[in-house]
């Protein structure tokens, strides 16, 4: 499993087959207050 640790291109991590975790739904939780973790 590859990591892409100091990669800021997202087309570099995708042609270059590393592991990508989307956490937009984190985003969303942190600019409404009382969003709950659990929901993930």
């Amino acid at each position: 499993m590859k990591y892409p640790i100091g990669i800021q291109s997202f087309e570099k991590i995708r042609l270059g087959g590393y592991v990508y975790v989307d956490k937009t739904a984190l985003i969303d939780m942190r600019h409404h207050p009382g969003g709950d973790s659990r929901q993930l």
